[in-house]
């Protein structure tokens, strides 16, 4: 196994008194693509949650490159990081402020590259402002769909070698979905992104090279998809 980008050492989470994740141990190697699986509460958020420190473990500790997450400010620690929640988070300012939050010296090509893949262009395009379109907070004036892909338009602009998403298509159509999937592969192949995902569709979890499964608060299973869809 080559040196991992993401290493988890023994962590611990509370929320309060209740325990939401036990003990995890987790590698994740370099341009690999890995799904993150368990019934509903098992800890599946609250684990990609504490990657860009949206909140913080009580015990154990994340490095990612061989270094410790606290070690990074947070916006390098999130510069390294593009993550893209269910539910989209969007702030009041301008579409591309939004879309070009973490990449302002984007070029205008590369916006339009960034839209037409996430499956943004044609509706902002159609709007009178088009990119200078204000957006109420959390995005108050679009659709859940059209959020998402403002969102996913931003992911892909941030050029992070770390790429994670929490059910973030589950908002799209089977069209948008195929188009961000292939995006996916051509992230790894083009710039070795690796890719962390929450899903419940098996398409994604048979393309996944691990799966780590999570069963009460722990990773019960982690291995090639062949191996742990036996168990699950």
């Amino acid at each position: 196994m080559s040196d991992p980008i993401i290493k988890i050492n023994n962590m611990n989470k509370w929320f309060g008194d209740f325990q939401v994740l036990k003990d995890i141990n987790l590698d994740v190697e370099k341009n690999k693509k890995i799904v993150v699986c368990g019934p509903s509460g098992s800890g599946k958020s609250t684990l990609l949650d504490l990657l860009p420190v949206f909140i913080k473990a009580h015990e154990g500790n994340i490095l990612i490159d061989g270094v410790n997450i606290n070690k990074y400010s947070i916006r390098s620690l999130r510069k390294r990081i593009a993550f893209i929640p269910q539910d989209p988070l969007l702030f009041s300012g301008t579409i591309r402020e939004n879309i070009t939050y973490f990449n302002k010296s984007a070029s205008f090509k590369e916006i339009k590259e960034a839209m037409i893949t996430s499956g943004s262009f044609k509706f902002v395009n159609e709007l009178p402002q088009g990119l200078e379109t204000i957006l109420y907070e959390r995005g108050q004036n679009l659709s859940g769909g059209q959020k998402q892909r403002i969102v996913l338009a931003r992911a892909f602009l941030t050029n992070a070698p770390i790429l994670i998403l929490d059910e973030a298509t589950s908002a799209l159509d089977v069209i948008s979905e195929i188009r961000i999937k292939k995006t996916i592969q051509h992230l790894r192949k083009k710039k070795n992104v690796t890719v962390i995902i929450i899903t419940h569709r098996m398409s994604s979890i048979k393309n996944a090279d691990y799966i780590a499964s999570l069963v009460n608060k722990k990773i019960v299973n982690f291995g090639p998809p062949k191996k742990i869809l036996k168990k699950i």
